[in-house]
Parts: C-alpha cells; sequence; structure tokens
C-alpha cells in the first residue's frame, strides 16, 4: 500500500480547540547563542500539531516565535493573544526551547525565561519571570 493510499485509510484529525504558542532561541547577541538544532525541535512540533493526519491543529492557532522574533514585547504579546483566543476548555501548549535562569535571593530564587533581547546589564527589566509567565497563563 503506497502512502498516499493509507493516508486516504487515516481519518483526518480536526482539534478547533488546539491552541500553541512555539518559541525557539538560538542566535542570542548579548549571551552565549544556543545551537541551531534549537529551531528544529519547534519546527518539528508545529508540523505534527498541524499535521492533519495527527493532531490537527488549525494552523491559525498554532503561533511561532524563533530567534530574533522573541523580544520580552513579542513574547508578552503572544502569550496575551493566545489566553484571549482559547476557551476554558481548549487544550494549550506553550513550548520553549533557549536559556532560562534562576535570579535573586539564593535562598529563593524565582526561575525566567530569556527571550532574544535579553541585556545582562539590565537583566531583570529584559527577561520574563516566572511570575509574569504565571500571571499570564491565568488570564
Amino acid at each position: 500500500m503506497t502512502e498516499d493510499e493509507r493516508g486516504d485509510e487515516v481519518a483526518k484529525a480536526s482539534f478547533a480547540g488546539g491552541h500553541a504558542l512555539l518559541i525557539a532561541v538560538a542566535a542570542y547577541t548579548k549571551i552565549s547563542p544556543l545551537p541551531a538544532a534549537v529551531m528544529n525541535d519547534a519546527t518539528e512540533i508545529a508540523a505534527v500539531l498541524t499535521s492533519p493526519t495527527l493532531c490537527g491543529y488549525d494552523s491559525k492557532n498554532v503561533a511561532m516565535l524563533v530567534d530574533a522574533q522573541c523580544t520580552l514585547d513579542a513574547l508578552r504579546r503572544e502569550l496575551a493573544t493566545l489566553a484571549a483566543r482559547a476557551k476554558p476548555d481548549d487544550t494549550v501548549i506553550i513550548f520553549f526551547s533557549g536559556h532560562g535562569g534562576r535570579f535573586g535571593n539564593p535562598a529563593d530564587q524565582e526561575s525566567a525565561l530569556i527571550p532574544v533581547d535579553c541585556d545582562p546589564a539590565s537583566l531583570t527589566s529584559t527577561i520574563m519571570s516566572e511570575a509574569e509567565f504565571s500571571a499570564a497563563l491565568e488570564r
């Protein structure tokens, strides 16, 4: 049986309630860059999610921020857009492949996502803290 024939037998998935924000940052400019393979993860996850024979997410519901696109402002905007679009019974996936860190008081450190425009000279104002990320998810 050819792949085309097999494709005719496979039910096409359609999952209108599936939403995703996929983030991959490798080309950091002010901190150590990451291997380009980081980008493959987000691209492959997007392909699986939007495949009509696998997850069936509507491609309009799958947003990607890659490298230079993943500024702190863009990350905030896409999280807000995702929160506004998703309904209470929908499924939401957020994938982040990039630098993260732990900051603050060593006895009570906080985690953070590090966007491409992170500036070590202004660290706390150029990262997304776990508190900010959690608050964006609660919307």
